[in-house]
């Protein structure tokens, strides 16, 4: 306050030396003034990535309101740039180059043709799936934050919360009939694609976190889902994984390696870590791969199938600010934005990490070998020898 109760005494100075003083300290006000502006929206923006990570959408929502997106839900026309780096302002230009980028981003050259699952008839009566019951709705439905953006059928969540009996009726014979017949409505497989910038300046596609809207209602059978995959999995995953788990958090994976690092002192032996962030990893997931896992893992029938016709039919439509949109087929990775994504995920990493792992390691702690610390995506390795800890990366790069 200082320098502009300064600027304003110069202001009115007419003489070179004012003139000087005043130019000195409105620039020196500019530079402040958009450092701070720098800093506040960039710390909104991880706030917002932050919250979209841990799956609190009603915060992120929230946040995302914060930058004005009030009037522009959709990716802001201020220019991208395209592969040779030329800005390009022009809106179906724009819109060509984002459906390029998330083509690049989850498709791949040998996209199965189809994931479907064994025949029903070769299936036991137990291991197809129970049907979905009106208290499993009424749970999804309650758990379902408020003031959620619309998926494409323009639904709002809070209105599902106030159906009534007879409502509660209808809407579990629609997740039953989905359940039963493993046909997914148009709108629940198709999603509207929003961005955020990462940064003030965002002038890539890179530069910015790309948003999912789903539709409420397809919320319902995906978290209904989710809990019933949540129970079969739990045993599978690792003590080790401390991402999108009840109970868990980051300060226990903190904990866990402090707990180990202090040990080693202790008993005065060496310990090799290697820390592991893999780029895009949500992204990458092979569906083929998946749906073996799921089976392997004794996931019901009804389930397996429902996910495999979710993720072969499922579309992105990229939205500008001004409303055009474009189509994008998906060809590999987790979907964005559901609730059955980082369960599913997990079970993934869990699985290909101890193929990859399966007779490595040299680390122990009492009588148990411990190889990893992993929250989702990130993981650390450990061992006692670099060459053990190099051949446990080399295999993991060779798996994964």
């Amino acid at each position: 306050m200082s320098k502009i109760e300064e600027r304003r005494k110069w202001k009115n100075v007419n003489n070179e030396e004012g003139r000087r003083k005043y130019r000195r300290l409105r620039n020196e006000l500019k530079r402040a003034t958009d450092r701070a502006k720098k800093e506040y929206l960039e710390k909104i923006c991880n706030e917002i990535m932050e919250f979209q990570r841990t799956g609190r959408y009603d915060l992120m929502y929230m946040k995302t309101k914060e930058l004005g997106w009030k009037e522009n839900h959709g990716i802001q026309n201020v220019g991208i740039e395209d592969s040779q780096g030329n800005r390009i302002v022009d809106q179906r230009q724009v819109l060509k180059i984002w459906e390029n980028y998330i083509s690049e981003l989850y498709d791949r050259p040998n996209r199965p043709e189809t994931l479907e699952v064994e025949p029903e008839e070769e299936v036991d009566t137990d291991e197809k799936g129970p049907y979905i019951l009106q208290s499993e709705v009424e749970k999804a439905i309650k758990e379902m934050r408020k003031g959620k953006a619309t998926g494409d059928d323009d639904v709002p969540g809070d209105v599902l919360k106030l159906l009534g009996e007879g409502g509660l009726k209808t809407l579990t014979k629609l997740m039953n009939t989905i359940y039963e017949s493993g046909e997914w409505p148009k709108d629940f497989t198709e999603v509207t694609m929003i961005a955020l910038k990462k940064k003030t300046k965002a002038t890539k596609c890179s530069d910015h976190r790309t948003i999912s809207l789903i539709a409420h209602t397809a919320k319902i059978i995906a978290k209904i889902l989710k809990r019933r995959i949540e129970r079969k999995i739990e045993d599978v995953l690792g003590e080790d994984q401390f991402g999108f788990r009840r109970g868990k958090g980051t300060r226990d994976a903190i904990g866990m390696m402090r707990i180990i690092a202090e040990r080693t002192l202790e008993i005065d032996e060496e310990l090799c870590v290697c820390f592991i962030d893999w780029q895009k990893a949500f992204d990458r997931v092979n569906w083929t791969k998946l749906m073996q896992i799921l089976k392997e893992t004794g996931i019901d029938w009804h389930e397996r199938r429902l996910i495999s016709k979710l993720y072969m039919d499922q579309k992105v439509r990229v939205r500008l600010d001004r409303g055009e949109r474009g189509s994008v087929q998906i060809g590999r990775g987790v979907r964005q934005g559901c609730c059955l994504s980082p369960i599913l995920f997990n079970l993934y990493s869990e699985c290909l990490t101890k193929e990859a792992l399966d007779g490595l390691g040299d680390f122990k702690v009492g009588r148990q070998i411990i190889q990893t610390v992993k929250y989702a995506d990130d993981l650390v390795l450990m061992a006692k020898e670099e060459t053990v800890l190099q051949g446990m990366i080399d295999r993991l790069i060779e798996i994964g």
